[in-house]
Formats: C-alpha cells, sequence, structure tokens
C-alpha cells in the first residue's frame, strides 16, 4: 500500500555520517543556549554520547524483533550479512557495529567503528562497554569465531576470556560457560586436537567461582569440569590456584 506509513523510506547513503549528525542535532541536546552555557565541554560530551548509546539501545531493541517480531531479529540481520554485495555489506556493517556500540566507558570519547576481533583480544576490553545482547547474537551466530578465521582456538578464546572479566551481564557470562561445556562434551566443535588453548580461559573461569555470584559459579563449575576432562594441564592449573579451597567454599 503505497499511503501505508511505511511505504516509502529515506535511504541512508552513508551510516557513519548518519549516526555522527545525530549528535548535533539529537532533540534536548544541550548543543546551544543557557544550558549549553552552564556546562563544560567534558560534561556536554558526555551528555551527548551518553545519549548516543541509548539510542543505538533502542535501534537493537528495534532490529531485534522490536518492530517486526520473529520475522527479523538481530541473529537473521548477521547470518545474512555475507549474502550482501560489497556495497550493502558495508553500509549493513556500519550499522550492525553501531547496534553493538563497543565503545571506550570514558563518555568522553566519541563512539568510533573498531575493529571486532582485534579489540575483543586486547586485555583492557574491560575498560570498553558494548551491547550485551547484540554481543550475545554475535557468539550464538559464531560469527566472531568466523572473523578471527578458523583453526584459531587461542585467539577465540582470548576474546571469550576478555568478555568473562568485563563488566557484562550475567546472562551473557553464562552463555560462554556453556561454550565452553559444550565444546568440551562435542570434540567435534573444536578445530583442532590441540587443548592448550583450554588454559587461557581458566583464570577468568576462576575468577567468576571466587566473587562471580552463586549462579555463575555453577556454570563456571560446570564449564571448568568439562574443560578439565582429559586435559592435565588445566588440572595442573586449577590446584596450583586452589580450586580445591574454593569448590569446599562454594559447596
Amino acid at each position: 500500500d503505497e499511503d501505508a506509513e511505511w511505504a516509502r523510506l529515506d535511504c541512508i547513503d552513508n551510516f557513519q555520517t548518519f549516526f555522527q549528525e545525530m549528535l548535533s542535532r539529537g532533540e534536548g541536546l544541550p548543543l546551544s543556549g543557557t544550558q549549553a552555557d552552564a556546562l563544560d565541554e567534558d560534561a556536554k560530551l558526555r551528555i551527548q554520547h551518553h545519549w548516543h548509546t541509548r539510542v543505538a539501545r533502542y535501534f537493537s531493541w528495534a532490529v531485534d524483533g522490536g518492530l517486526l517480531g520473529a520475522r527479523f531479529n538481530l541473529e537473521m540481520m548477521i547470518e545474512g550479512l555475507p549474502a550482501l554485495t560489497e556495497e550493502s555489506y558495508k553500509k549493513a556493517y556500519a550499522a550492525f557495529q553501531f547496534l553493538l556500540h563497543l565503545r571506550p566507558r570514558d563518555m568522553t570519547k566519541p563512539f568510533l567503528e573498531v575493529s571486532l576481533a582485534m579489540q575483543m583480544k586486547d586485555k583492557n576490553l574491560s575498560q570498553w562497554m558494548f551491547n550485551d545482547r547484540v554481543m550475545l547474537a554475535i557468539l550464538s551466530t559464531d560469527f566472531l569465531k568466523k572473523q578471527i578465521g578458523k583453526g584459531r582456538d587461542a585467539d577465540f578464546f582470548r576474546c571469550l576470556a576478555n568478555l568473562l572479566e568485563a563488566d557484562c551481564g550475567v546472562t551473557l557470562k553464562a552463555y560462554i560457560c556453556r561454550i565452553f561445556m559444550e565444546m568440551r562434551a562435542h570434540p567435534e566443535t573444536k578445530s583442532n586436537g590441540d587443548t592448550s588453548a583450554d588454559l587461557i580461559v581458566v583464570p577468568a573461569m576462576l575468577s567468576l567461582l571466587k566473587s562471580g555470584g552463586v549462579f555463575l559459579a555453577i556454570y563456571a563449575s560446570a564449564a571448568l569440569v568439562n574443560l578439565s576432562s582429559g586435559n592435565q594441564a588445566v588440572k595442573m592449573v586449577l590446584m596450583a590456584e586452589g580450586m580445591a579451597k574454593t569448590a569446599v567454599r562454594n559447596m
């Protein structure tokens, strides 16, 4: 129906420009006038960037079934990316990165597109923030694993360990624990027979046992049971880190 409200939509040629222009056009932002004069530059930047983050969360909700229900969600968007033409992929991926909104926790700094795989492997991921629901979709569709590349378990596990140590929600951390539970329960999901990569995630799992709360401690315990099954190196690390005392304390 050409008369319907959504029959004609404006085309966004450059998503990066569109997202940046939001910061100068957002209704209610202290961009000029008495309110702006009363704030220093850092305060204005924090307000703008907090608003930008909330807009990204709203857009992610809208994409993830908020507008079209089960007909379209984040998983469908991510899984459909490879089928796009090069030009369409660049636009869709720019929009996807905005939804994830991987950005520094310092709100005086702007949101900028960064390499997902490179940033996830960086140990300072705890100094960054992102949308948990979008990150969960990235993991559940194996998008991150594919970005890192086949046969690079160590790099993938390092990303997951950094997520476990980041300031993200319980649901996301529990899902990461399930990845390791299923990975060891189904060895065919491993890209090679090298189990040394498992050692990378052990410290992060132990941290959950000690300070993640009861719910995450249960998930981390189950993941460590599977990771240590048939892996003497993991068992040695667990005992050296006082796993026996930690286990007794959590009983």
